[in-house]
């Protein structure tokens, strides 16, 4: 068995892995193979030649701590049910890390399909939802439209919209036109719509997916409001809204995972003016003590042997550094911030 690149060549295949796995539809995987992913870019596992798993690394702009960078966001990772519970995906996500750092990624994000089951690889949860459902007029909201295809959506506006409403928070996924443009072609080859409310001062817009009367939100740029919703052509409304961790309702939504500490450590927003800090990656099998001292553009990082004032894996570092904790001790070194993603692939 081996890891390599996927290539062109093995497209039908990863397509056909990406079916049994997780059932969308031959348009969406049409415009997902041609449009978003990057063959230079992903994983396969090989047994005998023959691809049985695979991820997709996909180019993401996130926002942390109000710092721009580049990251890689993990999609589409899957493995054929005969080949399961070897511990192949174990082996593909750890060749991505360390491949993703030789490119210079020091974070990297997924929404898994099960929380636990990649926090085994150090991905901690730094976004947080509280659903919400309501029965729905079913009736008309004065300037609104469904669009169903790209030739209807006011791309420029949305973008603009998107960015607007990501700035009240530190950390985000930022988006520009190609990117939101792909994610759009996703959602129409999958069936879905998008519902613009557009009054001439404000645009808010929401992305969802309609069955038997019941409409699912995944994204909702609300604007001043969420009242354009029922402009949607259904009878119940299913969103959610960015939420605190410790909101009593809040789930788990996206994950991080640091993967170059000193990196994420520098640009942190810290709340305290010097402490040591550390760090220890038992996926990785690496470990790093490290003093930050605050500076008025960006931290200063050393390597020390100092005594730990605190303790972190990856997965409470990516927790620490964006501010998930809102109270203990971790809220007493690291700012509280608020997170906001919605991308999954």
């Amino acid at each position: 068995m081996n890891i390599r690149r996927l290539s062109p060549d093995d497209e039908n295949k990863a397509k056909e892995i990406w079916k049994i796995c997780f059932g969308d539809s031959d348009d969406f995987l049409k415009v997902y193979f041609s449009e978003v992913a990057d063959w230079n870019a992903s994983l396969g596992y090989y047994d005998k030649n023959e691809l049985v798993a695979d991820l997709f690394m996909l180019d993401f702009c996130p926002k942390l701590a109000n710092h721009a960078c580049h990251a890689d966001f993990l999609a589409g990772c899957a493995t054929l049910p005969q080949a399961r519970k070897r511990g192949l995906m174990r082996e593909l996500v750890r060749y991505a890390m360390l491949d993703m750092r030789k490119r210079g990624r020091s974070v990297t994000y997924l929404h898994p399909f099960l929380h636990a089951f990649y926090r085994k690889f150090g991905y901690g949860t730094i976004a947080y939802i509280e659903r919400k459902t309501r029965k729905n007029p079913k009736g008309s909201h004065p300037h609104t439209k469904v669009c169903r295809k790209m030739e209807d959506v006011p791309i420029q506006k949305m973008v603009k919209a998107y960015r607007e409403y990501m700035k009240r928070f530190d950390n985000c996924f930022l988006r520009d036109e190609k990117r939101f443009s792909a994610w759009l072609r996703l959602l129409f080859a999958d069936g879905g719509e998008a519902l613009v409310y557009d009054d001439g001062s404000a645009l808010a817009y929401a992305l969802y997916y309609k069955e038997n009367e019941i409409a699912e939100v995944f994204e909702l740029v609300p604007g001043h409001s969420s009242d354009f919703l029922e402009g949607i052509s259904a009878s119940e409304l299913r969103y959610f809204l960015p939420a605190y961790q410790t909101a009593e309702k809040s789930e788990e939504f996206t994950m991080m995972r640091v993967l170059e500490p000193e990196a994420v450590l520098r640009n942190a927003h810290i709340a305290k003016d010097e402490f040591v800090i550390h760090v220890y990656d038992e996926f990785l099998e690496e470990e790093g003590r490290f003093l930050v001292r605050k500076e008025k553009t960006e931290n200063r990082v050393f390597s020390t042997k100092a005594k730990a004032d605190i303790e972190a894996s990856p997965e409470e570092l990516a927790a620490m550094v964006t501010g998930v904790y809102q109270t203990g001790k971790a809220a007493e070194y690291f700012v509280p911030q608020t997170s906001c993603f919605f991308e999954t692939y």
